[in-house]
């Protein structure tokens, strides 16, 4: 079990191979305000059975983090794992999927798209300085860029913040629910929150595609 910000990981290995093809992240739910790596160790049994070692992730809740807080803690969790397991990952240094569920799964995603942006801005100063003696901004850089990801794979996952809250209302649930207040403050944080939103699926009606 390793600890990263007050969060953690618990890295499962199947104890019938002495070589895991590739590792699985496993990124819990839990409605942004519950949940803890090891109440979903179970979910490790089907990828320990493919033969995969699993991390399952954890990471701050609400209120001690916001979304913000808890994609920052999922992005140091698998550098960490990264940095303590590369015999983990695969040949070209990725972990093999990254596996999320429900709100696990909103998270996950914005990780893989900030992590995709702050890669090609780390890979522009690299490259601009591939040239020029400026050989510590571009190694800076190099170490900047986050874990890569082979696959992501979201199930039961939210993407349109705005939609899923007006569902929330719906249900009456949405005072009882941390959607609000983890992912706000109000329908300008609600779309900045919002997968769908960054990535043009979404333009403020009333679904996402």
């Amino acid at each position: 079990l390793a600890h990263v910000k007050g969060c953690g990981f618990c890295c499962c290995r199947s104890s019938s191979s002495s070589s895991a093809a590739g590792v699985v992240a496993f990124v819990h739910g839990g409605a942004w305000g519950s949940g803890k790596p090891w109440m979903y160790r179970l979910a490790a049994l089907p990828f320990l059975d493919a033969n995969r070692a699993v991390a399952i992730v954890g990471y701050r809740t609400y209120p001690d983090a916001d979304v913000d807080g808890q994609v920052d803690d999922v992005g140091s969790a698998l550098n960490v794992l990264a940095r303590t397991r590369p015999d983990l990952l695969d040949d070209r240094g990725r972990i093999d999927s990254l596996v999320c569920h429900s709100s696990g799964a909103h998270i996950g995603l914005l990780h893989v798209l900030e992590a995709a942006r702050t890669s090609a801005a780390a890979a522009a100063v690299v490259g601009r300085n591939a040239t020029s003696a400026s050989a510590a901004a571009a190694a800076a850089a190099a170490q900047s860029m986050p874990t890569p990801i082979g696959r992501f794979v979201g199930i039961s996952g939210v993407y349109c913040i705005p939609s899923h809250y007006e569902y929330e209302r719906g249900r009456g649930v949405d005072q009882l629910s941390s959607l609000r207040a983890a992912n706000g403050p109000g329908a300008d944080g609600f779309r900045r929150a919002s997968p769908a939103y960054r990535l043009g699926c979404w333009d403020g009606g009333g679904g996402a595609s």
